[in-house]
């Protein structure tokens, strides 16, 4: 691994006189190795520590955030294998500011980290937990933090589909609509504008079929993320005038509905 190469140049430069490494592995920076890294200098990885519990008891040879920081690199790359998770990470300059140089003396068949080893540790969470620790690491970490803040915000609700004849997605819904029957989930999201980007301030998660409304009003009424004066940008699907009213009542916010032709340009 890299920190060995480093600590024990000498050691390594001997071993190639000798012939007795066969090959070296070429290392390829890119975008997603950049984020990573981003994450790690602006300390958004500590705070993902900060917001997620590690209820691993045993086998933690392999640090919390470094298990969260190879997720989130798999995820960017559309490796939805837990067997992917390990090996997500490739570029040497990355795999050096993270730390992430492990040996393991019985060989890459008994890995440190494997699927098995991933897998155990997601059972020990229930899936409302890891919704609510991203929420607690984005409003009581990230944010603060890194001194962001945003007085427009925008609900939407995103279907995530899976397979239809495929019963095994745990509280996923089946419904139809324009596109057919489908089977999956439902994201709802509060976004917040910060300048010219913006950030996931809050999100709430359930099956296909519920109605965006139905999936977003608790959120939207507790949500600390919505502050007077602020603006709260939706469509026609949360239309309701009594959330509205409600809303104004207790935390003096604008809702403002576009015309969908402009939520489309947008």
């Amino acid at each position: 691994m890299l920190r060995i190469s480093k600590e024990n140049k000498a050691a390594i430069l001997e071993q190639v006189r000798l012939g007795n490494i066969d090959a070296a592995s070429l290392s390829v920076s890119g975008l997603v190795d950049d984020v990573i890294r981003a994450m790690k200098k602006n300390n958004i990885l500590d705070c993902l520590l900060e917001g997620f519990e590690d209820k691993r008891a045993d086998n933690t040879t392999v640090p919390f955030d470094i298990v969260l920081a190879l997720a989130i690199a798999a995820k960017m790359r559309t490796n939805t294998s837990l067997s992917d998770i390990p090996f997500a990470l490739t570029d040497h300059r990355t795999i050096c500011e993270l730390g992430y140089s492990m040996v393991d003396p019985d060989g890459l068949e008994n890995g440190l980290m494997t699927e098995g080893t991933i897998r155990h540790m997601i059972g020990k969470y229930e899936p409302q937990e890891l919704f609510t620790a991203y929420n607690k690491t984005v409003q009581q970490h990230i944010i603060p933090k890194q001194d962001i803040e945003s007085n427009i915000h925008i609900l939407d609700c995103t279907k995530l589909r899976v397979n239809l004849k495929n019963e095994n997605y745990e509280g996923s819904g089946v419904f139809r609509d324009e596109e057919g029957t489908s089977r999956g989930y439902k994201l709802s999201t509060i976004r917040g504008i910060v300048g010219d980007s913006g950030i996931i301030e809050e999100i709430a998660f359930g099956p296909i079929n519920v109605h965006d409304l139905t999936l977003s009003r608790e959120m939207l009424l507790n949500t600390p993320v919505l502050k007077p004066g602020d603006i709260l940008i939706n469509d026609r699907g949360f239309l309701s005038r009594e959330l509205i009213n409600h809303l104004k009542r207790r935390r003096d916010v604008d809702t403002y509905i576009p015309l969908r032709k402009n939520m489309e340009a947008c």
